[in-house]
């Protein structure tokens, strides 16, 4: 996983949409640090959010 992560921008935009859809993975942050996962209710409420304010 920390491949995926650090790699991020060598993966194509549908192994992106897997990582972080399906298995969570996000790209690494600016200095290298994995960023923190996002548990499912966390992100469908910050969806949800975005949709209310659209």
């Amino acid at each position: 996983m920390a491949s995926a992560r650090l790699g991020w921008d060598q993966l194509t935009d549908v192994e992106q949409w897997m990582c972080d859809q399906v298995l969570g993975i996000e790209p690494a942050t600016e200095d290298g640090t994995p960023m923190p996962r996002t548990c499912r209710p966390d992100k469908w409420a910050m969806h949800l959010a975005a949709a209310k304010q659209f």
